[in-house]
């Protein structure tokens, strides 16, 4: 939906967070626990890097804008330079009118100015050369590749990767066949679990959202109701959603469920409910 009462808040939150976040000027990492963002203390270098980036993306999309309006260079490049800016600000007008940003992960909302960024770079890459725009560049690309890579944590530490069963999905693999062979094949899990078991299964089991306000494909919730068995999937990695909820909700549903562990996903994660009829 859109609504112009979110204009104020959602221009707070692109300005201070998801579009410097999106751009690497600052960088923020998840608590394992809480799952909270935090902002990382870049080293001092890296915040005069941060700086440069973030002026060189504002004056090469001002100079794009610049180049259409007053036709200044090849009719291709200004082409190119157009589609940036228009998509841009498109992305940004977007955010700040929708009822959906409401944290730093919104930022996915403004992806569309980093797809169409070497449109938006192209009248500046133009008029400055392939040398100098190098040079120009060079911020942008240090900032957000240093930035992506430390926001990984807690899969990076001090820079450097760390790998462990889920990080690698094999405890999601070890799921995934348990609930294949009881005839699993739709399950349900917290919004962002659910997603991330879905892709990981290769939807089989499909994993929708809890609750439902937070679907995104209808054919995976119509599956899911017509299913005769389904999952409910829980686990520490996401404490938003206990388990004892979804189990109130059964109990008094009089449905027949039981608990298991399976990999990791211990006997408070996992609720199997037969349904009847």
């Amino acid at each position: 939906g859109l609504t112009l009462d979110k204009i104020g808040p959602s221009w707070t939150l692109m300005v201070d967070q998801c579009l410097p976040y999106l751009l690497g000027v600052k960088v923020f990492v998840q608590d394992p626990v809480t799952l909270e963002h935090h902002l990382w203390p870049a080293p001092w270098p890296l915040q005069v890097i941060q700086a440069a980036a973030a002026c060189t993306f504002a004056a090469a999309l001002c100079w794009a804008a610049v180049a259409v309006v007053g036709r200044i260079g090849p009719v291709a490049v200004r082409g190119l330079g157009a589609l940036g800016v228009i998509g841009t600000a498109a992305s940004i007008g977007g955010f700040l009118v929708s009822t959906m940003p409401a944290d730093l992960l919104s930022a996915r909302y403004l992806a569309p100015i980093v797809w169409l960024a070497p449109f938006t770079l192209a009248p500046a890459a133009h008029a400055l050369g392939t040398r100098w725009f190098a040079v120009g560049i060079a911020p942008l690309v240090v900032a957000v590749g240093v930035g992506g890579w430390f926001a990984y944590a807690p899969y990076v530490q001090d820079g450097i990767p760390v790998r462990d069963p889920r990080g690698v999905a094999q405890d999601e693999i070890v799921l995934a066949d348990a609930l294949r062979a009881q005839g699993i094949h739709y399950a349900a899990a917290q919004y962002w679990l659910a997603y991330r078991l879905t892709f990981l299964f290769d939807e089989d089991p499909v994993v929708v959202p809890l609750a439902i306000a937070d679907d995104r494909y209808r054919p995976y919730r119509d599956g899911f109701d017509a299913a005769r068995v389904v999952a409910y999937v829980f686990h520490p990695s996401e404490p938003r959603v206990k388990p004892e909820a979804v189990e109130a909700q059964l109990d008094a549903e009089h449905a027949i469920y039981r608990r298991e562990e399976i990999a990791g996903f211990t006997v408070e994660d996992l609720i199997v409910r037969a349904r009847a009829g």
